[in-house]
């Protein structure tokens, strides 16, 4: 006979400790009403008691106690992901639970443009709230960093590696998280048939970077990378001098956007009228497009190119005809 009894005790105990459960998963549940949504942010460092806390002060729960001794039961203390958070609501003690130990985060969609600096970047990242720009330009030019992803050269950073694209990031990531996506994006992109015919050309991947780079920023017609990159090519090869502005603007610190005479004799490692070959590094971070043109240089002889203010280049071999189309294009046009 004692055997029955206690089988209906411990029946009777699991059955209020489910139900007691039960009431903790969802009893607490936001009170039902107007479908609405809540985006907090929780910090780094935060016990599950302040975690708990918040959650009831932003009105997601309505008891702090009994969440913090759900949490307790399954475990989850320690399991909670920082981070910015968006709950539809109503919803359930369990939901919120299982939302914030899996780290759903809330993110943000970020488009990269093609040709921006690692300092564009930075400050676009900073305004979005992903990564402040002193943590970004700090890591993005770490030894340690650089070491790790086996980039070397001369004063090197990351210039020319933030591969231009749409980025999905939450707040307040740790910045080496971030310059992770945009590397690996990258060696998405620079695949090893890009890899195999830069060392064809007999240019490192460094090189080749900096070659797109200069592409991107001299022109934003597709149609003509290959023109600007043959041109690059030609001078190399010929040992002439690049001349390119944008590579003097980038050896400017805090450029205004007026590029005078004194700028283009004012010696910096980028400033390509001074200097033979191509400067250090990358001076922006080209896209796909450029990065084929450096390696894919058109079949032409050019040597020079001059704008015709309206987005194109006039290209010439000569110096002769440079000088006309010069006078053409910019000189007849200031007067």
């Amino acid at each position: 006979m004692r055997r029955p009894i206690l089988f209906i005790l411990a029946g009777g105990a699991l059955l209020i400790i489910g139900i007691f459960t039960y009431g903790l998963i969802y009893a607490v549940a936001t009170p039902a009403g107007e479908r609405s949504s809540k985006t907090i942010t929780l910090e780094k460092g935060l016990a599950f008691r302040q975690i708990a806390q918040t959650l009831e002060r932003e009105g997601v729960i309505t008891d702090a106690p009994r969440f913090v001794l759900l949490g307790r039961i399954v475990n989850a203390g320690h399991q909670v992901k920082a981070g910015e958070y968006c709950f539809d609501l109503p919803i359930s003690p369990w939901q919120v639970l299982r939302k914030i130990t899996r780290g759903n985060i809330k993110t943000h969609r970020v488009t990269i443009p093609e040709g921006y600096t690692r300092v564009q970047i930075a400050n676009l990242l900073d305004s979005h709230g992903i990564v402040t720009k002193e943590d970004f330009l700090k890591e993005t030019s770490s030894p340690e960093l650089l070491s790790r992803y086996h980039i070397d050269g001369e004063g090197s950073n990351l210039e020319g590696y933030l591969f231009p694209d749409t980025y999905a990031w939450s707040k307040g990531l740790d910045p080496a998280a971030v310059i992770d996506f945009f590397l690996r994006r990258f060696r998405q992109a620079y695949t090893p048939d890009l890899a195999q015919k830069a060392g064809s050309l007999g240019l490192s991947e460094r090189e080749v970077l900096t070659i797109a780079s200069i592409v991107e920023r001299e022109t934003s017609d597709p149609r003509e990378r290959p023109l600007v990159s043959a041109v690059i090519h030609n001078r190399l090869k010929k040992r002439i001098r690049l001349q390119s502005d944008p590579t003097v603007i980038y050896g400017i610190p805090d450029f205004n956007g007026n590029l005078t005479r004194e700028d283009l004799r004012r010696y910096t490692r980028y400033n390509t009228y001074l200097i033979p070959g191509l400067p250090p590094g990358p001076i922006c971070n080209p896209g796909l497009s450029s990065i084929q043109a450096a390696l894919s240089p058109a079949p032409v002889d050019y040597l020079y190119f001059v704008s015709r203010n309206d987005g194109t280049h006039h290209f010439s071999v000569t110096l002769e005809e440079h000088d006309k189309a010069v006078d053409k294009y910019q000189r007849r046009r200031k007067k």
